[in-house]
Formats: structure tokens, C-alpha cells, sequence
């Protein structure tokens, strides 16, 4: 499957099937977290933009032009968060299943992971290394 810039769409963890989910906790950054099952709030919606050779950015359609971007270093267990900051991101297929993606932080191999593949809703969504089923997912297109 061929992700396309501008169209809406839900990012599932494989492993978990839980879906991501923005959640203010302040009036700059939203928590990342999950739901289970599938959502229908725009706060699950996320589009992606086209940000040059080869990167993106992911946008929540939450309507207060919040960004899926890391808070803080860029570290093994880094939390992710929706901030008004801009992060560049690679999209990759998964080797040998074109339909599952790990979403890597711009130019290193550190990959977005859901927190020991945990399916409870509000588990962290994190940065960590490339080396788990915890770091793959599902673009579900929102129709």
C-alpha cells in the first residue's frame, strides 16, 4: 500500500491493534496515547505532509494544527506528544509486508514503538530502537 500526502488517516500498532489518539494536557502539547478498537474522533485523524527528500510531517486533524513530534532528546523512551513543533519523520514499509510501516525519526533508525506492545488504552508511544514487533504499523485510511 502507497501512503499519499493530504489524505486522513487512523495509525494502528500490529501488534496491539490499538489506535493513536491526541489528548491535551496542556494548552502547547498533547499526550499520544491509545484507544482500543477503532475511533471515529478526529483526534485519531492524522494526515501527512510532504516535507522534502524523502521525509514527512504528521499532522493531527483535531483542528488546532497539532504535530506528532518527541518531547525532549531523542533517546531510547522519549514520549511522543502533539506540539505547534514541526518533526520530520521516514515512513518505510515493513520487510516482506508492504501493507505494515515503522515511522523513524528523520535521519537516524530509531523508530516510533508502543510501549512493550501493551494494548491497554493510554500506554506511551515512544522512540526507541529498530528491533520490535512493538514498532510497526497500520495507515487505515479514514473514509
Amino acid at each position: 500500500m502507497a501512503l499519499e500526502f493530504g489524505l486522513p488517516y487512523t495509525i494502528i500498532n500490529a501488534r496491539a491493534g490499538t489506535a493513536w489518539i491526541s489528548t491535551q494536557t496542556t494548552i502547547s502539547a498533547f499526550i499520544i496515547m491509545f484507544l482500543m478498537g477503532r475511533a471515529t474522533s478526529n483526534d485519531t485523524v492524522w494526515i501527512l505532509e510532504d516535507a522534502g527528500d524523502g521525509f514527512v510531517r504528521i499532522k493531527n486533524l483535531n483542528g488546532l494544527g497539532k504535530y506528532f513530534c518527541l518531547e525532549g532528546d531523542i533517546s531510547n523512551g522519549t514520549r511522543a506528544i502533539c506540539s505547534a513543533h514541526q518533526q520530520t519523520w521516514r515512513i518505510f514499509p515493513e520487510s516482506g509486508d508492504p501493507s505494515r510501516f515503522r515511522i523513524a525519526f528523520s535521519s537516524t533508525n530509531s523508530v516510533i514503538d508502543l510501549d512493550n506492545g501493551n494494548p491497554t488504552p493510554g500506554t506511551r508511544v515512544q522512540i526507541w530502537g529498530n528491533d520490535s514487533p512493538n514498532e510497526v504499523w497500520f495507515f487505515v485510511p479514514k473514509v
